[in-house]
């Protein structure tokens, strides 16, 4: 886990003349992870026709994760998936859990050898600034792996939560927007999105990666969780047509922050 400590102004006080500036400190921990699978289920409501799967059809352990991944808008994150479970759910045109319908995809990604991670940076403005941190992909294969997403690349546009509340999402700072083609910032906030996912090669031991800042939301734990679409397929258009397999589809991450203050100096 990487960790650096950093100053945050004291709300509702500003530098100028005469002006004592408390500030606070803060310390900032980031960690990534990466998942073997992504689960997109779309919420098709209480009245659907067509073959499904009862929730209750699968194994207990494996029911709190397909819950999760219902409840949750986009792609969800997750390991350990039996492989009877995921033929199940790529065989079934729906599931049906707790009355309602989803339609669902499965991306195995178990086998792209792509890794994130998340570097704690100094900030490159005053102290009282928001702390950044740089996140990453990696490619730790032997052959090239093409990632869509952005603009910019390779992430695009992230925002973060407070653990305990997706209502807290806040959009991160990051000064690559204002050149991002699509991207339309107003000092340095984000007004819109209006550009097309864009795709780069990442080459076997390239690193490629965005700074961002988390900004002054307080301490806290905070949760950036993202996807970004793979491929490692000649036929690109295979892979992201179907479910996902082992070559490809969707690939969640998360990073963790912890934001903890500490006593002023």
């Amino acid at each position: 886990m990487n960790r650096r400590r950093f100053l945050v102004a004291a709300a509702g006080l500003s530098v100028g003349a005469g002006v004592v500036y408390r500030s606070r400190r803060y310390e900032l921990a980031a960690r990534a992870e990466r998942f073997d699978y992504g689960l997109r289920f779309n919420d098709l409501g209480t009245d659907q026709r067509g073959e499904s799967v009862e929730l209750s059809a699968f194994s207990a352990p494996v029911r709190p994760t397909l819950r999760a991944a219902a409840a949750v808008p986009g792609v969800f994150g997750a390991n350990d998936l039996p492989d009877s479970a995921v033929e199940r759910l790529r065989e079934a045109e729906l599931l049906r859990a707790d009355g309602r319908y989803y339609t669902t995809y499965v991306s195995d990604v178990r086998d792209v050898p792509l890794s994130v991670e998340a570097t704690v940076r100094e900030s490159a403005r005053a102290p009282f600034d928001p702390a950044a941190f740089s996140l990453s992909l990696r490619n730790d294969g032997a052959e090239t792996v093409r990632v869509s997403e952005g603009p910019p690349m390779p992430f695009g546009v992230v925002g973060a939560h407070r653990a305990d509340d997706r209502e807290t999402e806040t959009t991160l700072w990051s000064d690559e927007y204002r050149d991002a083609r699509g991207v339309s910032t107003v000092g340095r906030r984000v007004l819109s999105v209006t550009g097309l996912g864009t795709e780069i090669a990442v080459s076997p031991g390239e690193t490629v990666g965005t700074v961002y800042e988390l900004g002054r939301g307080g301490a806290g734990t905070w949760i950036l969780a993202g996807d970004v679409s793979v491929s490692r397929r000649d036929d690109r258009a295979e892979s992201r047509d179907g479910d996902g397999g082992r070559d490809g589809g969707d690939f969640p991450y998360r990073v963790r922050l912890a934001v903890s203050e500490r006593p002023p100096w």
